[in-house]
């Protein structure tokens, strides 16, 4: 009976921890300022090796709380069982996670607020021609904790390229299209129409 109580109260909260975590993490976020077309990851850079380039990134706060959050960039590798993993914060860096900055990491947003950030990249001279994979990360910048339990730091990433190249193109921005309002027009004059001819046919038949 012990052990039955034990392992419901186990499942419990190991429900509700992974819930507390959803929402956190669901809570703030960074998304790219602009959209772009056939782009590997949200934010695309080419850059000439010794180059810079500045961009920004959106981030929002969509919980009932006010949070100061870190925004920072981070280098991506791959694991062992072939996947794309990104670095912590405190981590050492050696390539996107260097060669982007901020000209200010911590931001206090409000609930619902959200807020342009700027960055810039510096591509080092005689970087190799080749695609860098790396992420933009956000998380909580003083996360409370608690001592004798186990503290978690959640965090929200999102993907940047950045193409080492001698012809830097720029990425083609998607715009939305544009609204066609003749099928409006068409049946908002239909609709005049009609009721035009009921109300003559509805007079014809009352004389």
């Amino acid at each position: 009976m012990v052990k039955k109580i034990i392992t419901t109260v186990s499942v419990i909260s190991f429900f509700t921890l992974t819930n507390l975590c959803i929402a956190q993490v669901l809570s703030i976020g960074i998304k790219p300022e602009k959209t772009y077309i056939n782009t590997p990851t949200p934010f695309y850079h080419e850059i000439k090796p010794g180059d810079q380039q500045k961009g920004n990134i959106l981030i929002f706060n969509s919980g009932q709380e006010p949070i100061e959050i870190e925004v920072y960039a981070v280098d991506s590798f791959i694991t062992n069982d072939q996947k794309l993993a990104y670095k912590l914060i405190n981590d050492e860096q050696e390539q996107v996670g260097k060669w982007v900055t901020f000209n200010e990491n911590i931001h206090l947003l409000e609930p619902g607020e959200e807020k342009t950030v700027e960055y810039q990249i510096e591509l080092p001279e005689n970087t190799e021609y080749k695609t860098y994979l790396g992420g933009f990360g956000i998380q909580e910048s003083n996360p409370e904790t608690i001592e004798g339990t186990i503290n978690n730091v959640y965090r929200y990433i999102n993907g940047i390229s950045i193409k080492s190249t001698d012809n830097p193109v720029a990425p083609v921005e998607q715009t939305p299209p544009e609204t066609n309002y003749w099928p409006i027009v068409y049946f908002g004059a239909s609709l005049i129409i009609t009721l035009i001819a009921i109300v003559v046919i509805f007079l014809k038949y009352k004389k």
